[in-house]
């Protein structure tokens, strides 16, 4: 039998990837959706049931737990989501065919029920498709595909994007963005004669990007930095750098268009942001202060969102720590292109960590992970790449992804938003963060470990929950899906639908 092409074995786990993360994301269903959650979802319920952006209908006290929320801006007598239109409108769809499905089908309709596949058809099927981009990506800079298929799979769920894809969230569908604005403009980095297409949609999704998440201006910013600077292999200077950025540029101010008129169609104004017309007073002048919210940055806060058990990214998803590394090998040792990258990759991670640590709510709210440090998780996933082409190396890379994945089970099937057991005045006083307790040890304790009080562990109802099964024993129908998907995987990989890798581009 003749050996596919390397395309094809790309494609086969690219659809692997996103199969095995759509299905993961699947499983949860959180029951404690939260004030960021009940907000973006409000807009969909609104346009779809009332035909209006206005949220007054399900913003209440009386809905809290399913629809009320606090996240909230008020202009002209009524309420709106505080957060970019973006995502909700994506949420669009899939709720009209879960609300048109329960009256066609005489089926009872809960918000609860509506928020879970609203979510899963939305964020679960972004999330999917962030696997399969970054296996892509990956299998480009010269991963093999199985290889790149398996780690662009755990970068989702060994990473706080997991959480944050059980949770109607905006971090998804932007580092979907992002990734894939990433993705058409690094093929131009190096190109004699830059497409021209390839530059405007990648504007037109950076832009969009930044409209559904502000932190990731920086995105924008960095690639064009990039795009001015790398070198051309031929024609003028000027010339082929204009025939460059002139597309980006167009794209990139279609993409982002729409904020403006959003803001002047709801806010009555061109300029600024939902959150200048907070509801809450207090979170209104807190965000007016600095650059958003941010002042300078404290060096005592940086550590607890990096290395502190509190709160760290790189403590308790060490398949983060991994990918930085290897971005910072291949900026010093890397081909040109890659340099390219890692600086995108390594500056996205590097600004973002410097506007955390001087934000004013710097731990996030109700998070289990420094969620503001998520967006960054776009870009950094491509630092697997180096370790992925050796030979022994992506086996450490692997295995550390299968253990992080373990370890982030506890907070998802608990709740991704978790109380962390300190008020918000101790939180404002990161200095004694050292005495603080590891918010994912205590999550860890509850679901794995079994007492008189805690015969089962807790969690959130999921498929197993469905079935009957109590604390951590309604995971092991996960466990059944994941052995399952990786025999699947091994098949393709006996029946040599993989071939050697891509050559790195």
């Amino acid at each position: 039998m003749n050996a596919p092409s390397p395309r094809s074995a790309v494609r086969w786990s690219m659809a692997w990837s996103a199969l095995f993360v759509f299905v993961t994301i699947g499983y949860f269903k959180q029951w404690h959706p939260g004030w960021n959650v009940n907000s973006q979802l409000d807009m969909p319920y609104a346009i779809v049931e009332r035909g209006t952006l206005r949220i007054d209908a399900y913003h209440g006290f009386e809905k809290m737990l399913e629809l009320g929320t606090s996240d909230k801006a008020f202009v002209g007598g009524h309420f709106y989501t505080d957060k970019s239109p973006v995502t909700p409108l994506l949420g669009v769809p899939a709720f009209a065919l879960y609300r048109g499905w329960t009256a066609l089908a005489g089926a009872t309709f809960t918000y609860r029920d509506a928020r879970y596949w609203t979510t899963w058809l939305t964020i679960g099927a972004l999330a999917a498709l962030l696997a399969a981009m970054l296996t892509l990506t990956l299998a480009q800079m010269g991963a093999g595909p199985a290889a790149a298929g398996l780690a662009s799979a755990l970068w989702i769920t060994a990473t706080p994007l997991l959480g944050y894809s059980i949770l109607f969230f905006n971090y998804t569908p932007a580092c979907v963005m992002a990734l894939g604005g990433f993705m058409l403009a690094r093929r131009e980095w190096s190109a004699a004669l830059p497409a021209r297409r390839n530059m405007f949609f990648a504007g037109v999704l950076v832009g969009l990007a930044v409209w559904t998440l502000n932190t990731l201006a920086i995105v924008a910013l960095l690639l064009t930095i990039i795009l001015m600077v790398a070198p051309v292999e031929s024609g003028g200077w000027i010339a082929m750098r204009w025939r460059r950025l002139w597309p980006w540029a167009l794209g990139g101010v279609l993409g982002a268009i729409g904020h403006f008129i959003y803001m002047r169609a709801v806010f009555g104004v061109w300029l600024g942001s939902p959150y200048d017309f907070e509801f809450e007073s207090k979170f209104r002048v807190a965000m007016s202060q600095g650059l958003m919210g941010a002042g300078l940055p404290r060096a005592i806060v940086a550590w607890a969102i990096t290395f502190s058990p509190f709160l760290g990214l790189f403590f308790w998803w060490p398949l983060t720590l991994a990918a930085m590394l290897g971005c910072a090998w291949m900026l010093v040792r890397g081909r040109r292109g890659e340099r390219f990258d890692s600086f995108a990759a390594l500056g996205l991670l590097g600004i973002l960590i410097l506007y955390n640590s001087g934000y004013y709510m710097w731990w996030g709210g109700r998070a289990y992970a420094p969620r503001h440090l998520i967006p960054a998780l776009a870009l950094l996933g491509i630092g697997m790449a180096p370790f992925l082409r050796d030979r022994r190396m992506k086996y450490v890379v692997l295995a550390i992804g299968a253990i992080g994945t373990l370890v982030n089970l506890a907070p998802v099937a608990i709740d991704p938003q978790p109380w962390n057991m300190l008020t918000e005045e101790q939180l404002l006083k990161p200095e004694t963060v050292q005495h603080w307790p590891a918010v994912n040890w205590e999550l860890q304790k509850l679901v794995w470990t079994a007492s008189p009080k805690n015969p089962y562990g807790v969690v959130s109802p999921n498929w197993g929950t469905d079935m009957g099964l109590m604390g951590h024993n309604s995971l092991i129908p996960l466990f059944a899906i994941w052995f399952m998907l990786l025999a699947l995987f091994w098949t393709g990989v006996r029946l040599r639908l993989f071939s050697p890798p891509d050559t790195p581009s």
